[in-house]
């Protein structure tokens, strides 16, 4: 449920702004995990 909130968290973080280095990696991140 806590991954869930920060998924969702990045998600609305990278419609509100570009892709950004620290984005991607927390994304590649989640994904790996």
């Amino acid at each position: 449920m806590f991954r869930h909130l920060m998924v969702k968290c990045i998600l609305s973080g990278l419609v509100k702004k570009p892709f950004t280095k620290i984005n991607i990696t927390l994304f590649n991140w989640l994904r790996s995990n």
